[in-house]
């Protein structure tokens, strides 16, 4: 399981830099390797914020549909796990993208 979870890593930070450097139509290639592989070893942490990157990086490439569907998957698992830390990165991004977070089912 460890050879997964790394590789998965990898990916993660490669799309990582690959958006850093303005380059976001090489991210979403590794973004969504590393979430093939986070599937497989059930990371949710890591599906959360593989997600949460996806959705960011197709905002940028003006993909606003994609981008808003991919932090809502993000917004649920997150809801889920109880990630405080997430959960305040996936609404900053949906702010971003001109949404609010989505109404709370508990409220």
């Amino acid at each position: 399981m460890a050879i997964p979870r790394l590789t998965a890593l990898v990916h993660q930070v490669l799309g990582s830099l690959h958006q850093r450097r303005k380059a976001s139509e090489k991210a979403p290639g590794h973004f969504e390797k590393a979430l093939v592989l986070q599937r497989s070893t059930a990371n949710r942490r890591g599906m959360g914020e593989t997600l949460v990157c996806l959705g960011e990086t197709y905002a940028e490439l003006r993909q606003h549909q994609e981008a808003e569907r991919r932090i809502n998957e993000s917004l649920a698992m997150a809801q889920k796990l109880g990630d405080p830390p997430l959960l305040l990165r996936i609404h900053s991004a949906l702010l971003r993208l001109g949404r609010g977070p989505a109404p709370s089912s508990g409220a």
